[in-house]
């Protein structure tokens, strides 16, 4: 765009709505500027649009009614692309959304001590109960989008912090409410607008909040017949009581403050007057501008509040997607040719027409029409009758046909992955297990290449959720989780986890799972180094049981079954004896009382003998001692009789 601005980027980041600061000529210039690319835009993607809406038309088998050959011929539209579109729609489900937990946080690096696989059972678990539930419509939504991208090719989600609402907001958006041009090169820097309807009602609440300026707003135009007629309607401008007005919300690069360098805003203005309601920045912090040593802005990095699902890559666009419509469409559209030529024909056959000449004399004049069994006089005889009466040749429907529509079905069904085994029908009875998983396996060969992008589309989606979610209180996020596990300040940091959905999108097939599991558990009874806790676990999962770590628990080991035998032995044995004592107890007790009386007894004697008893110890100790000293002293004079002994012997004197 060509404006250039002279206002300062900071006091863009601290108002709310950066309109209220600009003049009013630079808001009509901006205006003009900016509704002439979107219109351009919206131009460029024509084309896309109108061919989007023959695949819906056909897909939905909506019936027209033809005047050629004649007024009311056959319009039967094979059901090719509708049989295909459904089934991808009930694959992409199962394999996409995969049970109660359909989101999971991938750990990113080194989990010292397991802290981040707690943390990402966490996120997991929340994130999955807030699309699930916290999420306006997101799961109905999902389903919407998984029905319409087979044929459109192309769908986006918008996710938002919806202010108004309070929560967070990830809503489904048409590729035609969403304006891009159709030659851009970089989806998530291109200029997209997003048409919304809003009624006079809204439009005036929300003036009087401040989120939109006052202006007054002439009326909007009324569409046109024709094909402008049909583009209005579906964007949902409508004849009634509250007239809705389209307000376009541009997510564009504007040169503000005329630096050289366009930033990235959100631009609010009315679709028919090109007025400008609202201009906010898409900055989300001073994070995402970067700087050079000079203070000169280098990049500043928008938020892009749409992610984009694609079937197929458009070759003509870097932007826009193929579906089902653009592969199968003009071959649809030949087998629906061949089909009502065929009725046709058999409608010529069971009701022939001719001339009739002037010799067949009908009173009543015109034409003559007959019921069956029913026979009509007219005054003319058999041979002028015959001679009078020249139907028209016309041929039975032509078996040549019916064999090009039967190549046609084929190829077609070829294309859409929708042959008989792809609808459930039985292969036959004599066909193997595995060879039918492997049969299975090619035909989803197609879509698994897209299932892979529908994946990774939602994995952006997801991210963007968990972006938001940093945020977010406490309260909210601890009500949802087991309190005793409460939030952690680096539960939403970013480069801790990657947010990817819980399916795999290389597993469309159940029994390809469960093929899958049962080979892993063959390798374990074959005593090949696998964990068989593991290995367990995917055979549940690829089973879909629920609470698959609560059936991973298991119970105390028990024990042997000869263990069982002793113990019970044993136990008997015990109770045996302890049935004997019961019957020794009475004659127990009583020899119990007999020894107590006469230990009472024995006790008493001794104390009435305890003073003889003490005065015989005492005179016996007394003779003891006396008889100790008598021998201590006649020990002593035989020693002295013995020494004087020895000195009358020797001469010696005393």
């Amino acid at each position: 765009m060509r404006f250039k601005g002279k206002y300062k980027l900071d006091a863009a980041l601290d108002a709310g709505n950066f309109a209220e600061k600009m003049s009013e000529e630079d808001l009509l210039t901006l205006g003009s500027q900016l509704g002439h690319a979107i219109e351009q835009d919206k131009q460029s993607m024509s084309g896309w649009l109108a061919q989007s809406d023959e695949w819906t038309k056909l897909a939905l088998q909506v019936h027209e009614k033809k005047s050629t050959p004649w007024p009311g011929a056959a319009s039967v539209k094979y059901p090719l692309l509708t049989v295909a579109s459904v089934q991808f729609h009930a694959r992409a489900q199962q394999a996409l959304l995969k049970g109660p937990e359909p989101v999971k946080a991938a750990i990113i690096g080194y989990d010292h001590g397991g802290n981040k696989k707690e943390r990402a059972d966490r996120v997991g678990k929340f994130m999955s109960y807030q699309v699930l539930h916290r999420i306006p419509d997101w799961e109905d939504d999902m389903d919407r989008m998984l029905m319409l991208l087979p044929f459109i090719g192309l769908s986006y989600k918008k996710t938002y912090m919806s202010n108004s609402r309070g929560m967070t907001a990830s809503e489904l958006v048409l590729p035609r409410d969403l304006i891009i041009n159709y030659y851009a090169r970089d989806f998530e820097k291109c200029r997209k607008t997003h048409q919304i309807p809003l009624s006079t009602n809204g439009l005036h609440s929300q003036m009087k909040r401040g989120f939109y300026l006052e202006v007054e707003l002439d009326e909007p135009a009324q569409p046109d017949t024709g094909t402008e007629k049909a583009i209005s309607k579906a964007e949902y401008t409508y004849e009634g009581d509250d007239v809705e007005r389209i307000i376009w919300e541009c997510h564009c690069e504007i040169d503000m403050d005329g630096d050289g360098y366009a930033e990235p805003w959100v631009v609010s203005m009315d679709r028919d007057t090109k007025r400008i309601l609202r201009i906010a920045t898409r900055i989300a912090s001073d994070d995402a501008i970067e700087t050079n040593a000079g203070g000169q802005i280098v990049e500043i990095k928008g938020e892009n509040f749409f992610t984009r699902f694609i079937f197929m890559p458009d070759p003509n666009s870097k932007i826009y997607g193929i579906g089902l419509g653009t592969l199968l469409g003009p071959l649809n559209s030949a087998v629906n040719t061949l089909v009502n030529q065929l009725i046709d024909a058999g409608t010529l056959a069971v009701m022939p027409s001719g001339f009739l000449g002037r010799g067949i004399r009908n009173s009543r004049g015109g034409s003559m029409k007959f019921l069956p069994g029913e026979w009509k006089g007219i005054p003319s005889t058999g041979d002028d009758l015959r001679k009078s009466i020249f139907p028209l040749p016309v041929k039975e429907p032509s078996s040549v046909l019916f064999q090009l529509l039967g190549m046609l079905v084929e190829s077609g069904q070829q294309v859409g992955s929708i042959a008989d085994i792809m609808l459930g029908e039985n292969p036959g009875q004599n066909q193997p297990y595995s060879t039918t998983v492997q049969v299975l396996e090619q035909g989803m060969k197609v879509f698994q290449g897209i299932y892979k992008r529908v994946y990774r589309s939602l994995s952006t989606e997801y991210k963007k959720i968990y972006t938001i979610n940093r945020s977010m209180s406490v309260d909210e996020y601890n009500n949802i989780l087991d309190p005793r596990a409460p939030m952690e300040a680096t539960d939403f940091v970013e480069g801790e986890f990657d947010i990817v959905p819980a399916s795999d999108p290389d597993m469309v097939v159940k029994g390809q799972k469960l093929l899958q599991a049962e080979s892993l558990w063959a390798k374990v009874r074959e005593g090949l180094q696998v964990n068989p806790t593991v290995a367990t676990a995917r055979i549940l999962d690829a089973e879909e049981h629920h609470d698959i770590e609560e059936l991973m628990q298991m119970p105390p080991p028990q024990p042997s079954f000869e263990m069982q035998f002793e113990t019970k032995k044993h136990e008997d044995e015990m109770q045996l004896e302890y049935d004997k004592l019961g019957q020794q107890r009475p004659l127990t007790e009583a020899d119990t009382i007999k020894a107590l009386t006469q230990a009472k007894k024995n006790a008493a004697a001794a104390d009435a003998e305890m003073p003889k008893l003490e005065l015989s110890a005492s005179r016996d100790a007394a003779a003891a001692y006396n008889q100790r000293k008598d021998i201590e002293v006649k020990e002593q004079m035989a020693k002295q009789k013995e020494k004087d002994g020895v000195r009358k012997a020797t001469g010696q004197s005393g």
